[in-house]
């Protein structure tokens, strides 16, 4: 359902996932990117640190940072939305993202702190 971009049809299997699996960082991400599509950024917010600070060494934690620029940008927060934006930026190391998504929300970041490629 995130694929097709219903995000009200899949935000209460993404709660239910939580719900039964709470110290699952991808069920967070996936229900913080939800909320986020929703407007919903306070919710967002809340679920997108979560996510991350549950993540263990492995997983990438780019989606995550991205994805609260994004939900602070929408509440009109630069400054936090640039912080989630230099950690971003640290975790790439400099390397250009290749998966699509990554790449997506990256431009999307940019472009919502009103910065250029």
């Amino acid at each position: 359902m995130l694929e097709l971009r219903d995000y009200e049809r899949a935000l209460p299997y993404a709660q239910k996932a939580v719900a039964l699996a709470p110290d699952n960082p991808d069920y967070g991400n996936t229900l913080g990117t939800c909320l986020l599509r929703l407007e919903r950024f306070e919710e967002a917010i809340t679920e997108l640190e979560r996510a991350s600070e549950l993540s263990g060494a492995g997983r990438d934690l780019v989606p995550d940072y991205l994805s609260l620029v994004l939900a602070h940008a929408g509440l009109d927060d630069e400054p936090a939305a640039t912080v989630w934006m230099e950690r971003a930026e640290r975790a790439m190391e400099g390397e250009a993202p290749t998966d699509s998504i990554i790449m997506a929300l990256l431009e999307e970041a940019r472009a919502a702190l009103g910065e250029e490629d």
